[in-house]
């Protein structure tokens, strides 16, 4: 709450006026402020706000807020929010928040310039400078700089810069870094850095860096630096650095530096260093 006072002091708004001008209360409600410019059905509040405004319903809070829109419905609080919409029902809350916006409905941000230049719906960005430049539909972005340059739906980053530069669908990153540079659906990185540099589905990289530069499908990668660089595909790995730059399918490999190198497939190494550089097929160390 105190955030929300802070953001109404900067646009010189008092929290009376806010709660009458959301409920559609007459102008006379705001105190110490500019006027109220009113159509008969948009509200602008500032200096500038909801100029150009054709929609209907769209409320403007902040000095140059909600310019330009021709959707109907939507929340601008802050400078220069909200501008530039073209749909319906969005909610932008920042300098900067929701502004050149089209395609879809209902996205919300929130943050310093979040949530900018999105084609899409239901998109949700929280975060300085999250959801950035994205094109899909039911992505969430929470984290300085998450998830921007998003092409794809239902993608998922939780973190600072988190998720950036995706490309699919149904993918999660979970943790500082992780997750960037993703081609591919359904990956999910945990860990700071991890699931970076990813072409293919499916994949899960869980500890520090765990899971980077992978080009296969359906590989699992637990413990810090694990699953780095595998082009093969159902592999699993688990342990400090193990099962990294592994070509084949379907080896399992448990315990520090345990099956990297592998160039075979359904091998199985368990313990320290154990099967690394194993060309062979099928065998168990």
């Amino acid at each position: 709450m105190k955030h929300t006072y802070a953001i109404l002091a900067a646009n010189g708004l008092s929290v009376a006026f806010l709660v009458g001008a959301l409920a559609g209360g007459p102008p006379a409600q705001a105190q110490s402020a500019p006027p109220v410019q009113w159509d008969g059905s948009n509200l602008g509040y500032g200096p500038g706000a909801g100029q150009g405004t054709t929609g209907k319903g769209n409320h403007a809070i902040g000095k140059s807020a909600g310019v330009n829109v021709t959707g109907s419905n939507n929340v601008a609080l802050g400078n220069g929010a909200g501008k530039d919409v073209s749909t319906n029902w969005n909610l932008a809350i920042g300098e900067g928040a929701g502004s050149k916006v089209g395609g879809k409905n209902a996205n919300q941000a929130i943050g310093y310039y979040a949530g900018t230049n999105v084609q899409g719906g239901w998109n949700q960005s929280f975060g300085r400078s999250a959801g950035q430049n994205v094109t899909g539909d039911y992505n969430d972005a929470y984290g300085f700089w998450a998830g921007t340059d998003t092409v794809g739906n239902n993608n998922a980053a939780y973190g600072a810069n988190s998720g950036r530069n995706v490309k699919g669908n149904g993918n999660s990153a979970f943790g500082q870094e992780a997750g960037r540079n993703v081609m591919g659906d359904g990956n999910l990185a945990q860990g700071q850095n991890a699931g970076q540099q990813v072409e293919g589905d499916a994949n899960l990289a869980q500890g520090k860096n765990a899971g980077q530069y992978v080009t296969g499908s359906n590989n699992l990668a637990a413990g810090a630096y694990a699953g780095y660089g595998v082009t093969g595909d159902g592999n699993t790995a688990s342990g400090l650095a193990a099962g990294r730059n592994v070509t084949g399918d379907n080896n399992v490999a448990q315990g520090t530096a345990a099956g990297s190198g592998v160039q075979g497939s359904d091998n199985v190494s368990i313990g320290s260093n154990a099967g690394r550089g194993s060309t062979a097929d099928r065998s168990v160390s």
